[in-house]
């Protein structure tokens, strides 16, 4: 059988060995760079706030953010770094403060909550200075304004920073930013790679927390960096909509085998996963990883006895593998809406992942009546009732947590972390979706076939007038409608609106993103365009 290796061609914040049979983590630019709003003034304190988990530092620029243009390279040439710091599961609060020196010079001091000084610099009393806060990678939030409200972050950031609505609050929009590899071979049915996974060492120390995310992309390797260029190195992408479905999330060290079961089926060690792809599509895949403080060596390829998965039916598995795992996550509510042990943003980031893999499904693999929504066909085990009667199951055990959640913020009690409450609301606006007729995210109450046709003509020139679009696009007007619509979502509409003030250009690239990588109604989305007065730009005659 062939030798499999990885790709030369990887993010760049992985490294390749030279033979290509393995790949490692290895952190460069992850694009999380932010700015204070206003420079630092004498007496004056700023309130920083770190929670969650991950690696950040804080420095100093004389350079004014509004008048960045590369945040890479004022990072690299125009920043002093005061401070590293590292922060796990906990709340970290720093007061940083410009003060006078008793010789008359001036001096930066960051302090925590206890009074105790962390750090301090000297810096050019002839000269404004920002506070930088450089997140390099982790789930780590940072927040100002929680100890002295009249304080902020710029609009100007890094190219992977995700800004709140009120300027205060910041963390990295894609933790996986640069970091995927592909291997140099298609993986054919009746195949499987085997790999080991191991945790990448400071020293003689393991990391706390390190994955590898496994999906798979109807693509040739050897184009995966012309195809995928924009997924290597972090760039002013915006929202991150990959040209790839992940499936799994594999927190552990070890061997494992992904094994090719036929053209609509992969086995992730003892996990079923169906896979999405258009009817007539090569039945080869290529798989894509995404690495998070973690290496991986490939150990072989090898054949795989297709007998043994006969009656396997991999929607079946993946819908009882979301049950377990909300039941895992309701075990955590004890006493009521006491919340004891909440369940681990991992645990809910694997739940959404299979739920996204069990009943969303843009591009299916079998012919089914209800359009992009992956409602399994009639031979299959698990049919459309079952199917309805499982998400309404999960969605009242959400709605359940939720509420819990609710009650304890009113009794001034904090639930958990707050990026495991936001994957908990997370998780339950997508149930809410699965089972609104009028939503645009494919419904399993929606009866009425969506035309592909239609849609792939729109995005057809969507893509040949690609130029024109990024050029002329009046974002604003057009996203209001779409939004009022239900076209896009809440989160869309936000992240779009936010990118459009400092860079127009690269938030109609963002929109474009989005029409492409999932399904809309194609009437509403003409419509809007012809209301805005700009339906040339779909027109076949650019």
């Amino acid at each position: 059988m062939a030798e499999v290796k990885f790709l030369a061609d990887h993010g760049e914040n992985v490294i390749v060995s030279p033979d290509g049979e393995t790949v490692n983590w290895n952190f460069v630019y992850m694009g999380g760079v932010a700015f204070s709003r206003d420079p630092l003034e004498m007496d004056r304190i700023v309130g920083l706030t770190l929670s969650e988990s991950g690696h950040v530092q804080l420095g100093l620029t004389y350079k004014n953010p509004a008048h960045i243009t590369n945040v890479r390279a004022v990072l690299h040439h125009d920043v002093k770094i005061v401070n590293d710091i590292r922060v796990h599961r906990k709340v970290c609060d720093i007061k940083v403060q410009l003060i006078r020196k008793s010789d008359s010079g001036f001096e930066v001091t960051f302090t925590d909550t206890k009074g105790d000084k962390i750090q301090c610099t000297s810096v050019d009393p002839n000269k404004h200075v920002w506070l930088v806060v450089h997140l390099e990678f982790g789930s780590i939030l940072a927040s100002t304004g929680k100890m002295y409200s009249d304080t902020a972050f710029d609009q100007v950031k890094g190219e992977n920073i995700q800004l709140s609505n009120d300027n205060k609050e910041i963390g990295l929009r894609d933790p996986h930013a640069g970091t995927a590899c592909c291997l140099s071979r298609r993986l054919t049915p009746g195949t499987a790679v085997r790999l080991s996974i191991r945790p990448i060492k400071t020293g003689d120390k393991p990391p706390r927390k390190y994955h590898v995310t496994i999906g798979y992309a109807n693509k040739d390797p050897e184009n995966f960096k012309t195809e995928f260029s924009d997924y290597l190195r972090v760039a002013n992408t915006g929202t991150p909509l990959k040209p790839w479905h992940t499936l799994a999330t594999l927190r552990k060290s070890g061997e494992i085998s992904i094994q090719f079961i036929d053209n609509n089926e992969i086995r992730i060690d003892e996990n079923l996963y169906p896979l999405r792809r258009h009817p007539g599509t090569d039945h080869a895949i290529c798989l894509v990883f995404e690495v998070f403080r973690a290496g991986i060596t490939v150990l072989g390829v090898e054949e795989v006895d297709l007998s043994q998965f006969r009656d396997l039916d991999p929607y079946q598995e993946i819908s009882h593998r979301v049950d377990s795992r909300v039941q895992a996550v309701e075990s955590s509510l004890q006493g009521g809406s006491q919340l004891v042990n909440f369940p681990e943003v991992e645990e809910l980031e694997d739940l959404k992942l299979d739920i996204e893999n069990a009943y969303l499904d843009p591009l299916p693999t079998k012919p089914i009546s209800s359009g992009y929504c992956k409602i399994l066909s009639s031979e299959t085990l698990y049919d459309r009732n079952q199917q309805r009667d499982s998400v309404d199951r999960i969605y009242d055990k959400i709605q359940h947590i939720s509420q819990s959640m609710e009650e304890l913020k009113k009794q001034g009690q904090r639930p958990g972390s707050d990026l495991a409450v936001q994957k908990v609301e997370e998780i339950r606006e997508l149930l809410e979706k699965l089972l609104d007729p009028r939503s645009p995210v494919p419904s399993i109450n929606d009866e009425s076939p969506l035309d592909k046709t239609n849609l792939e003509k729109i995005r057809s020139q969507l893509r040949k007038n690609y130029q024109k679009i990024i050029s002329d696009l009046d974002l604003i007007s057009l996203i209001d409608i779409l939004f009022q619509k239900e076209v896009l979502s809440f989160t869309e509409y936000e992240d779009l609106r936010d990118k459009h003030k400092n860079h127009r250009k690269d938030a109609n690239r963002d929109f474009v993103g989005i029409c492409l990588k999932r399904p809309f109604n194609v009437a509403e989305f003409v419509q809007a365009f012809e209301d805005t007065n700009q339906g040339f730009l779909l027109s076949m005659h650019q």
